[in-house]
């Protein structure tokens, strides 16, 4: 099993890139045959607020559908939130912490080493809302952590999660691939996986 934390801040429609991101995950780690679970911890924070929202997934059935408090991965996503460690340290030991934001956040001595990209102006060169790349990044950093968490690219590109009304267009699709392997290029430059 993977647990997965998106921080993020809620849009005024109460959804927000980080929550969109999840939600691609999650839909296609499911179309994956994998079983997934995407949750927010309690009621959702005013629009502005930082807020998360964190997704499970695992090759067997989820047994277990509490919100879990130790995460695997976390995915900054809003750059005012790059603060290291996020959360108070809920990055589990061997886990990989990925921030949003065009600088390297500063780490404590002590804390997990940390993956950047700025991952909004690649958003802007596609035209493409933020949480397709923000998707791709966690798909890297999921297959990053073990292989049966590898989702194949025809997979991921059928996810279409309920904040979406159409599904993914080309340039949707083409952030979430460029984003993934940017984050997979870092991986492999930190030596995290």
């Amino acid at each position: 099993m993977r647990s997965i934390c998106f921080h993020g801040r809620r849009a005024l429609d109460m959804g927000g890139d980080f929550l969109l991101a999840a939600q691609i995950l999650g839909d296609g780690a499911g179309k994956a045959g994998l079983s997934a679970q995407v949750r927010t911890p309690m009621w959702p924070s005013p629009p502005g607020v930082s807020d998360r929202v964190l997704l499970k997934i695992d090759t067997a059935a989820l047994k277990d559908l509490n919100i879990p408090d130790r995460y695997d991965i976390e995915v900054v996503c809003d750059p005012t939130l790059a603060v290291i460690p996020p959360m108070g340290g809920a990055l589990l030991p061997g886990g990989i912490l990925f921030a949003n934001t065009p600088n390297p956040p500063k780490t404590p001595s002590g804390s997990p080493k940390v993956i950047s990209s700025d991952l909004e102006a690649l958003a802007a060169t596609h035209g493409a809302p933020l949480g397709f790349a923000l998707a791709g990044a966690a798909w890297a950093l999921l297959g990053a952590t073990a292989e049966e968490f590898v989702l194949d690219l025809k997979i991921i590109k059928t996810a279409c999660p309920p904040a979406l009304t159409t599904p993914p267009t080309d340039a949707e699709i083409n952030l979430l691939r460029e984003a993934q392997k940017i984050v997979d290029a870092l991986i492999s430059e930190s030596k995290l996986a």
